[in-house]
C-alpha cells in the first residue's frame, strides 16, 4: 500500500469523515437549469468494524435505526442516527445475506445463502435471530418481499427448478414451482391488484412478466420483442395502477435497444424505446413526485424521465463517463441517485422534477457507492460505501 493510501486509512479509521458539496446547476437535453440558490450538504462516513466486509443493502427499521448486511459474510448490522454500530451474526461462516426487509410486527427479515443450507431469518430490534430452513438444496434465494397477505415472499433460483416461496410470520414455508428450465426468476414485487409480480428471464420463448396470487396461482405474460439473453432489470408499481419494468439487451449484440415496458394488471404489455444518445438502460428506476418514471442509463451518465404516455426526456450529469446506479424518490419531492466514476470521484446526486442536478462528493477517494440508499427517520439520506466498508450519511443544509 502507498504512503498516501495508508494515510487515508488512518484518517478514516478515527471516526466519521465529512465533506460538503455544492452544485453548478447544470442539466441536459431539454434545456439548461441553474439553481437560484446553491444548496449545501454534509456527508459523514462511519467506518464499519473489521468483522464486517463489503455491505450492499441498507434499510430503515421501525426502531428509528438503519440496518445493513454484509456481502461476503454472515453479519447484519444496525447503525443509529448518530453513528453507533452494532453487529449480529447469522448462519454459518460461509453464509451470505441476500435480502433484508421490515416485516410484520416491526421485525426485520432476511434471506441467507449458505453451503450448509439456505434460510429465511427473522431478527428483532434487539438482535434476537430465528432462522427457518428452505427445503431445496443448492438454491439461490433473494428478493424478500412483504406480501399483501401479511406473509413474506421470496425467490428461489435452483438451476432448473425455479420457485417462489412464502413464509408466514411463525415460520411455515410453502414453495410454488414457476419453471423447470434455466430461466432466472427475479424482481418480486407487490402489484396494484393484491397479487405478487415477478420477472422470468432467459426463456427461449422470450422473457416474461409473471403474476402469482396469495394462494399460489401463477400466470405468465410473454414479452414478444425480447429474446434469449435479454433481461428484465427491474419491476415496480406505478401511480397509474400498472407495473413498469426495464428491458436490457446484452452488450455485444450490436446496437443497444433497451426499452421501458408497462404491463397492466390484466397482462397488456406496452414498450417504449429509449431514443439516442441513450438506449442503455440501467436497473434502477423510481417514480417521482411528478407522476413520471425516472431511471438511470448505465455508463452514459444520464438520468431519463418518461411520462405515462411514453415521452422521454434525458438529463446528462456533469461528470461524464460515470456510471449511474441506484435512484430513489425523496421526501423532498426530488429524485436521488448514486454516481460511480472511474476517476475516484463518486457522488450522491439529486435531480429535481424539472431536471436541475446537484452533486455531493463522497470524501473518501476511490470508493464504490452501492445502489442501495434510504432516507432515515432523521430525515437524512443514508448509503453504502462498498469499497471502504463504510455507511454514509448525507445531511442537507437548511
Amino acid at each position: 500500500m502507498s504512503v498516501f493510501g495508508l494515510l487515508i486509512l488512518l484518517l478514516t479509521a478515527c471516526g466519521g469523515s465529512n465533506t460538503t458539496g455544492t452544485n453548478n446547476g447544470v442539466s441536459a437535453q431539454g434545456g439548461t437549469k441553474s439553481a437560484s440558490a446553491r444548496p449545501t450538504g454534509t456527508i459523514t462516513e462511519f467506518p464499519l468494524p473489521p468483522s464486517v466486509s463489503h455491505p450492499e443493502l441498507i434499510i430503515a427499521g421501525r426502531d428509528g435505526n438503519l440496518w445493513f448486511d454484509e456481502d461476503s459474510g454472515n453479519v447484519i448490522g444496525r447503525i443509529t442516527s448518530t453513528g453507533a454500530i452494532t453487529t449480529f451474526r447469522t448462519g454459518g461462516p460461509a453464509s451470505k445475506v441476500t435480502g433484508l426487509v421490515v416485516g410484520p410486527g416491526g421485525n426485520l427479515w432476511f434471506s441467507n445463502e449458505s453451503d450448509k443450507g439456505d434460510v429465511i431469518g427473522r431478527i428483532t430490534s434487539t438482535g434476537k435471530i430465528t432462522e427457518f430452513t428452505v427445503s431445496v438444496d443448492d438454491e439461490l434465494i433473494g428478493d424478500l418481499t412483504v406480501g399483501p397477505d401479511g406473509n413474506l415472499w421470496f425467490i428461489v433460483n435452483n438451476g432448473g427448478v425455479d420457485m417462489i416461496g412464502r413464509i408466514t410470520p411463525t415460520g411455515t414455508i410453502t414453495e410454488f414451482t414457476i419453471s423447470v428450465s434455466d430461466d432466472t426468476i427475479g424482481n418480486l414485487t407487490v402489484g396494484p391488484d393484491g397479487n405478487l409480480w415477478f420477472s422470468d428471464d432467459g426463456s427461449d420463448e422470450g422473457n416474461k412478466i409473471g403474476r402469482i396470487t396469495p394462494t399460489g396461482t401463477i400466470t405468465e405474460f410473454t414479452i414478444i420483442s425480447t429474446g434469449y439473453g435479454d433481461g428484465i432489470g427491474n419491476l415496480i408499481i406505478g401511480p397509474d395502477g400498472n407495473l413498469w419494468f426495464t428491458e436490457i439487451t446484452p452488450s455485444g449484440r450490436g446496437v443497444e435497444s433497451d426499452k421501458i415496458g408497462r404491463i397492466t394488471p390484466t397482462g397488456t404489455i406496452t414498450e417504449f424505446a429509449i431514443p439516442p444518445p441513450g438506449n442503455i438502460v440501467g436497473q434502477a428506476m423510481a417514480f417521482g413526485s411528478d407522476g413520471n418514471l425516472w431511471f438511470t442509463e448505465r455508463n452514459v451518465s444520464r438520468i431519463e424521465r418518461i411520462t405515462p404516455t411514453g415521452t422521454v426526456t434525458g438529463f446528462a450529469t456533469p461528470t461524464q463517463g460515470s456510471s449511474l446506479n441506484g435512484i430513489i424518490a425523496g421526501p423532498d419531492g426530488n429524485l436521488w441517485f448514486t454516481e460511480t466514476s472511474s476517476f475516484g470521484s463518486d457522488k450522491i446526486g439529486r435531480i429535481t422534477p424539472t431536471g436541475t442536478i446537484t452533486g455531493f462528493a463522497i470524501p473518501t477517494p476511490g470508493n464504490i457507492i452501492e445502489p442501495a440508499m434510504v432516507f432515515g427517520s432523521d430525515g437524512n439520506l443514508w448509503f453504502i460505501d462498498y469499497a471502504w466498508n463504510k455507511v454514509g450519511r448525507l445531511s442537507l443544509g437548511k
